[in-house]
């Protein structure tokens, strides 16, 4: 259950960590999905997707996915924040490879010319859920914490958002790339749900493991 400190976790720092939203039958059934999926990936693609890793769009036939985006953790989670009529946009089945690079500082929003942009109450949320333990070493997620509301000096610095020399890896030296001194580290384990607002500046660690 989530309550008043998790609300004010979101609004304050852009995000919260909900551990065990998925069930252990709802984590194997969404494995063994993703992996039929994972495995059907051209090479080539992957290639194109280095920093990013898959980006397979949540369209499948496979009905886990209906079930996923009509979870009753989530929806209780999200009634619990304060959100109870949330509608879904859309989704993205994320693996990063063995031994991939990082992901790029970036947001997810787009609407900056909306006013309501520059508000407290996030217009968007995105929902992570993982399906293996993530740690630091196979790619955690990085975030900057406030970012949705704060100006960083690194939003002076951001190329364009999902640009290809990005998503490529192509420079990994490159500012979106960088360690930063205000950024957080969030492991989690397999099951838990990662919310976040839209306009929350995130990226990843590489995956140094020899696993997806």
């Amino acid at each position: 259950m989530v309550g008043s400190e998790e609300r004010r976790q979101l609004l304050d720092d852009g995000y919260c960590v909900v551990e065990g939203v998925l069930s252990r039958e709802m984590l194997d059934r969404l494995r063994a999905a993703t992996d039929a999926l994972l495995a059907q990936q051209d090479p080539e693609r992957m290639r194109r997707a280095r920093a990013t890793g898959s980006m397979i769009p949540v369209v499948a036939p496979d009905p886990v996915f209906a079930d996923l985006i009509a979870w009753p953790g989530t929806l209780v989670t999200l009634e619990g924040l304060g959100y109870p009529r949330p509608s879904f946009s859309d989704g993205w089945i994320i693996s990063k490879p063995p031994k991939s690079p990082r992901l790029f500082w970036h947001y997810d929003w787009f609407s900056w010319e909306d006013a309501r942009s520059y508000e407290p109450e996030p217009m968007q949320l995105f929902a992570m859920f993982y399906l293996v333990d993530t740690h630091v070493e196979n790619g955690a997620l990085r975030v900057i914490t406030g970012s949705h509301v704060r100006h960083n000096p690194i939003h002076d610095l951001l190329g364009e958002p999902h640009s290809r020399e990005l998503t490529e890896a192509r420079n990994t030296d490159a500012v979106e790339f960088t360690t930063l001194p205000d950024e957080v580290s969030l492991p989690v384990r397999a099951g838990d749900l990662v919310l976040g607002d839209a306009r929350l500046l995130h990226a990843a660690h590489a995956n140094e493991s020899g696993a997806p």
